[in-house]
Order: C-alpha cells, then sequence, then structure tokens
C-alpha cells in the first residue's frame, strides 16, 4: 500500500484473510486503511478485486479484544450446538445405521419414537425433499438384496437399501454443511457490520411474497446501492438470462458449432434477445414493447445446434438488435448495468457479449450501417465488455472503421472522467500531465489510452512527441489512431521512439513495430511525404535525377534510412523502389537497387546525379567488372555537369573534380587496378584522346606513389626474414 500497489495488496489481503479480519489486526491495518484501499480500485475493470475487499470489509473485526473474543466464543459453542443438532436430525431424519454400530441396535430402535417426534416439531423444506428421495429409492431398490449386511433382521425403521440411504444421507449433510457454514459466518459478524446489513422498517419492501410473508432484503455492497432495486419481475427476467447464458455457453463449446459460422451466430443473436429483454425491457426508452425473445433456446439436451423457427422470430431479432442513436445525436455510454448481476453472471455474459461484438452478429449485411451498430452497441454494453479484449477486437475486426475506434476511446475517457489524472490534465500544463501519469497503476491499464488521448487533444504535436515515456503501455498502433487526422504528429512520435533508443536498437525495435508488414510501404510513405523536399526539384519531367539533388535535406531520412534496411520480400521491396523514385529519395533507390540486384539502373542514377562520391562502396555502388567501367566511362560522355544547386556553370573557376567524366571515372579505374593495367582498357575504349595533362601528371604521381609503396613492402619483408632469422639461431 505504501508503493501505490493497489491490486497487489487486495491479493494479499485475500490470502491472509482470516488474519486479517481479527481484532488484533486492527492495531496494524484499522477499517479506514481497509476503506482507503477499496477506494483506489476500479469499479468496471477490477471488480473481481472489488468484490474481495467488500467481503473482507463485512467479515472485519472492531478494535475491541474482549467483545471479539466473547463474541468468538459463543459463535463457536452456537456453531457447534448448531452443528451437532444438525447431524443429530440428517441421521436420524434418514434412519440410517452402520455396520460398525450393528451392537447399539437395539437402543437405536428405542429412541427411534423420541427423535421422531422431535424431527416433527421442526418441519422444512429440506425434510419434504429428502422424504421424496427417501421413497423413491425404497421403490426402485425394493427387489434387491443386501448382501452387504451380515445378518438378516427385519427392520421397520431401516431402507431396503444401505447403499441408497447412505447416497442419501451423504448429499444431506452436504446441503447441511453449507447451510451451517452460512450461520457460522452471520454469528461472527460484528453488531456494528450486523446493523448495517439489516434493513430498517422504511427501507423494507411493501410488498409480501407469494405465502403472505414479507421476504427482507439482502445485504448489499457499495455498488449495490448505485443498481435500481431488485423487483420480482426483475428476479425472473435474470433468471431467464442466467439460464440463456449457460446454455449457450455449453452450445458454443461444442467442436461442430466452433466450426460452424451460420449455427455460431445463431447461438449469439437468440442469446442477445435475452439479454434485450433483461436488462432493457423496462430501461431503455425506444425499447419495442412487443418484442420477445424466442423460445429455440428451451431445446432438447441431445440437440446439438440451434434453429430458428419462424421469420417472426428473425424479424423480431433484427428489431432487438438494432439500435436507435440518441436524440441529441451524441454518445450516451451505459457505464452501470441497469440491473444488479452477480459476478459469475456478469463473466459469462461479458464473454457472451464480446463475442457477439467479435462475430458482429448485431449487424445487417450492409456494410456501410456495420461501424453504426458497433458503435452503438459498445456504448450500450460497455459496463459488460472488457477494455483489453475489446481493443484487440477493434484492432482485428473494426481497424477499416474508424468510428468503432472513436467510439471505445469516448467510452474509456467517460470511465475515467472523474479520476484525479483527468483533473491534472485538465487544470495543468504538459509536464505536469506528463508527471501524473507516470505513477499511473497498473501500467497497462486501458484507462491510460483515455487520459494520452486528452493529453494530445489539449497539447497537440507536442504531446505526440512526449508520448515516448509511456512506450510500450501505449504502442505506436495506438498513437497513430489518436493522431489520425494529423498523421505528421505520429511521425514525429515515431521518429522520437526510434532516436531514443542506443544505435544498435533501433532497427531491431522497428522491426518489432511493423506488424503487419503493409505498415513498413505505409510508414515509408509518411516518412518520404512530410518535412521532405518538393519531387519537382529531385527530378526533372522525365523523372531522372537532377544531379546533386541527393544532398537536399529530409526531415527524417534516419527513419526512412532504417525502413529500407530492414529485410523484406521481394514484393515489398519493389513497392518501396518505387516510393523512392517517385518523391525522389534517391540514397534510398540506390540502396534498394543494390538490394535487388540492379546494378546498371543504380550506375545510371548515379551518373545523372553527378557525384564521384557515390561511386564508393562505403557511400554507393563501385563497379566490380570491366564492363560496369565500360559502361559507366560511356555514361559519362553525355553527362551536362551542374553546380550544387541546380543551376549550369559557366564560370571557369567551377571545380569539376568530383564531377562524374570520362577523365574522373579513368582515373578511379587507375587507382583501383594500377595505372598501367588501366591505360590498355582506356585505349580500347576510345576516351584517351580527350584526356587533359592533368591526367597524366595525376597517373605519373600514382606510378611513383606504387614503386615507393613496392619498395616498402620489400624493405619490410626483408627486415622481418632477418629477424626471423636471428630468433632460430
Amino acid at each position: 500500500m505504501k508503493r501505490s500497489l493497489w491490486d497487489l495488496a487486495v491479493r494479499v489481503c485475500h490470502i491472509f484473510q482470516n488474519a486479517i479480519v481479527t481484532s488484533k489486526a486492527r492495531k496494524v491495518l484499522p477499517i479506514d486503511k481497509l476503506e482507503h484501499l477499496k477506494a483506489q480500485l476500479d469499479l468496471v475493470v477490477q471488480a473481481d478485486l472489488m468484490a474481495v475487499m467488500e467481503e473482507l470489509l463485512a467479515r472485519a473485526e472492531p478494535l475491541d479484544s474482549a467483545c471479539s473474543s466473547r463474541r468468538s466464543s459463543i459463535s463457536s459453542h452456537e456453531s457447534f450446538n448448531v452443528l451437532d443438532c444438525g447431524i443429530y436430525r440428517v441421521i436420524s431424519r434418514r434412519n440410517s445405521q452402520s455396520d460398525e454400530d450393528s451392537g447399539s441396535l437395539h437402543s437405536q430402535t428405542l429412541s427411534e419414537d423420541e427423535r421422531l417426534r422431535e424431527l416433527s416439531g421442526h418441519p422444512d423444506e429440506e425434510q419434504a425433499d429428502l422424504d421424496s428421495a427417501s421413497h423413491a429409492s425404497v421403490n426402485m431398490e425394493s427387489d434387491r438384496t443386501e448382501p452387504l449386511l451380515p445378518f438378516n433382521i427385519s427392520l421397520p425403521f431401516r431402507s431396503t437399501s444401505p447403499r441408497v440411504s447412505l447416497q442419501a444421507v451423504k448429499e444431506s449433510v452436504s446441503s447441511f454443511v453449507r447451510k451451517t457454514t452460512e450461520k457460522i459466518g452471520t454469528l461472527h459478524m460484528s453488531p456494528e457490520i450486523r446493523r448495517k446489513l439489516e434493513p430498517t422498517e422504511e427501507e423494507r419492501p411493501a410488498e409480501a411474497s407469494a405465502d403472505g410473508v414479507t421476504q427482507p432484503e439482502e445485504a448489499r455492497t457499495e455498488i449495490d446501492h448505485l443498481q435500481p432495486p431488485e423487483t420480482a419481475e426483475d428476479g425472473m427476467l435474470l433468471g431467464e438470462l442466467k439460464a440463456a447464458t449457460m446454455e449457450a455457453l455449453l452450445k458454443i463449446q461444442d467442436p461442430q458449432v466452433l466450426f460452424d459460422l451460420e449455427t455460431m451466430m445463431n447461438i449469439l443473436r437468440v442469446w442477445l434477445g435475452h439479454l434485450e429483454k433483461s436488462l432493457w425491457s423496462k430501461d431503455h426508452p425506444n425499447r419495442c414493447p412487443a418484442e420477445s425473445p424466442p423460445d429455440s433456446l428451451q431445446s432438447s439436451a441431445d440437440e446439438g445446434d440451434l434453429h430458428m423457427d419462424t421469420a417472426d422470430n428473425q424479424e423480431s431479432l433484427e428489431v432487438v438488435t438494432a439500435l436507435h442513436p440518441t436524440s441529441d445525436g451524441g454518445l450516451d455510454f451505459q457505464l452501470q448495468a441497469p440491473v444488479l448481476l452477480e459476478e459469475s453472471l456478469r463473466r459469462d455474459v461479458s464473454r457472451l457479449a464480446m463475442m457477439c461484438l467479435e462475430f458482429r452478429v448485431f449487424s445487417p449485411e450492409a456494410p456501410s450501417y456495420m461501424d453504426v451498430s458497433a458503435c452503438r452497441f459498445i456504448q450500450k454494453y460497455f459496463y459488460l465488455l472488457d477494455f483489453k479484449r475489446l481493443k484487440r477486437c477493434i484492432v482485428l475486426s473494426y481497424g477499416d472503421a474508424p468510428g468503432v475506434w472513436s467510439a471505445y476511446l469516448e467510452g474509456l475517457k467517460e470511465v475515467s472522467r472523474s479520476g484525479a489524472e483527468a483533473a491534472a490534465i485538465e487544470k495543468g500544463d504538459l509536464v505536469s500531465a506528463i508527471k501524473a501519469l507516470n505513477n499511473m497503476e497498473p501500467w497497462d491499464s486501458p484507462l491510460l489510452l483515455a487520459h494520452v488521448s486528452r493529453i494530445y487533444d489539449k497539447f497537440g504535436e507536442a504531446a505526440a512527441r512526449a508520448l515516448i515515456k509511456f512506450y510500450p503501455s501505449v504502442l505506436p498502433a495506438d498513437v497513430v489512431r489518436i493522431c489520425r487526422d494529423n498523421p505528421g504528429h505520429f511521425l514525429a512520435y515515431l521518429d522520437n521512439l526510434i532516436k531514443s533508443k542506443p544505435e544498435e536498437q533501433r532497427l531491431p525495435l522497428l522491426q518489432s513495430l511493423l506488424q503487419p508488414e503493409s505498415l513498413k510501404l505505409d510508414w515509408l510513405l509518411l516518412a518520404v511525404t512530410h518535412d521532405a523536399p518538393h519531387p519537382t526539384i529531385t527530378a526533372d519531367p522525365d523523372g531522372n535525377p537532377r544531379p546533386r539533388s541527393h544532398l537536399f535535406t529530409w526531415g527524417y531520412g534516419q527513419l526512412i534510412s532504417l525502413l529500407i534496411k530492414l529485410p523484406s520480400d521481394f514484393a515489398t521491396k519493389e513497392k518501396m523502389l518505387e516510393i523512392c523514385k517517385t518523391f525522389g529519395y534517391w540514397p534510398g533507390y540506390i540502396a534498394l537497387c543494390l538490394q535487388l540486384e540492379k546494378r546498371y539502373e543504380a550506375l545510371t542514377h548515379i551518373v545523372y546525379l553527378d557525384d564521384m562520391q557515390l561511386l564508393d562502396e562505403k557511400n554507393g555502388l563501385l563497379p566490380e567488372t570491366m564492363v560496369e567501367w565500360k559502361y559507366i566511362v560511356h555514361l559519362s560522355q553525355n553527362q551536362h555537369h551542374s553546380t550544387a544547386n541546380g543551376e549550369a556553370s559557366s564560370a571557369s573557376h567551377y571545380d569539376y573534380t568530383n564531377c562524374i567524366t570520362e577523365e574522373n571515372v579513368a582515373l578511379l579505374l587507375a587507382k583501383v587496378i594500377g595505372p598501367d593495367r588501366a591505360l590498355p582498357y582506356l585505349q580500347d575504349w576510345g576516351v584517351t584522346e580527350r584526356f587533359s595533362d592533368r591526367y597524366s601528371k595525376i597517373c605519373d604521381v600514382m606510378k611513383v606513389a606504387e614503386k615507393r609503396q613496392r619498395a616498402l613492402i620489400q624493405s619490410m619483408l626483408e627486415r622481418c626474414e632477418r629477424f626471423l632469422w636471428s630468433q632460430q639461431v
């Protein structure tokens, strides 16, 4: 609790609840601390933990050791009395006798009449059930022998089948132990808690039950007070919903149903009708009073599938599943159930409701209406849906429906509207808002997404760049939906996220985020269209690169380079190559040409770019064969050289040593293979006549340098040889 790990604290309380409920524990954990722990839980997301705390608070004893000790001793005494009396009544009621107690048969026979008189003074429902069961057992087993008895004595108070009687006694004792446990729990309650749970005379219902006796209300928890009082009609409808839910769960577990989509949808559609009737028969203003759920769930036990009986049933189901918009056109989310649902029933109903959304049983065939139907279903049953599973469902099944995601996000905002984080975001600046969310627990709570959306709505692109602090709780797939109207903001977030990692971790991180593979093309297209030079200044009207256009600055060049380096299939690489060519990102185009083994296309574009630095293994491409050298020499003959800013140069002082010309390419060839070996090839290609004196001078320098290098190598080898011989001697 000191570290604000509320869910973990509740689980620890549940494990050690027997020690925590005692009065001695109040010195360390007073009631107010337990109440504070309960107040930190989320009413919707952590409903199971909330139930644990409510049960714990109901059993907790006050700090009064004397009263607690006295109450404990009284309760224990009463418990054993009740247990003793109950077992006595059960055994005497069944008239059972074990073989080990056969010696006391006579004494039991004498006291049988007294026990029967005692039982006649305590009639209850269990007596009638057990007597009927005993009578049926006697009738079924009357013609059987009793080989287990070591004697044959006529016993008028003993049934003819001891095996059946013992089974009935076992069932009776089990039922009685369960009721006794509930009685013991009631006896252990403190007077303060008992007074809270017992309603006053004004709070008791005015209507009477069928037998004319007024029934008191059961104890309710905090969430119960938020629900409307349960009437007899509500109880009947909930009973129908529970039966329909259990039957639907049994049917969908059939393997034949799991692989039959139409049958599965029919089962969910019929169950949805029961859900509508049970939860919205009175409260929903647009509910048709004549509609009723079909009775096709009442099928035989051996029937594996479920069929729609008539066309009228189908029409009524369409009315049930059609959700009407609100009068003001906005989204009105239902955050609480109209009636109280048990925790087990709530879990089962939530599971089936999620399956309805996943199988789209509410939507007609028209795809244009599917988004609206899904949105209305989410807003109407938001209190039943599992937020994490709902998010996965929307990503997988409703990826092309942005309205469904918006409905989910608005629902999360409604749930978290009254939280302290929402108030901090509303009142503070960006730094304080981020700080308020850093301490939010649990770290993967779906409500964090709602707060992140609030921050982005208020602060815009600056907030998007700061959302990297919440990775991996908030993924790029979430941010791209939040920034749907401004894709550039998502690009800024993604670039910041990649740059926040060390150099060696950036490529694996980007690879892990690109799921599915199609995101690679989407993100590449987004990166080359934002904070980038216009395509008209990077390519000529024919689509060829303008000279030195690869030197332009690209805002997301590092992200583009990482996307290109990632492994992909051939088709994806081809599409990436086309994107880079269309928007004039020539460094990426040359790199993709090398990956796709399109060397001649890469050499052609390098010549158009007119930069000798690209003819290098590190920065671009270096010809490997004499055919490639010949190809690039001939391409350079028709090259028109330009200045760095793209304008034609007529200035005599401009340095062309870095441009791709015949002479510069020949010098590069001489540098790679040597001047003497390069000269025959250049003469054969017919380009030596146009060389200037610069070529000859540089070749002479290279020859001298080559001789000196060979002499140096020879000298080093001789010294090494002398050293080795001296060591051998």
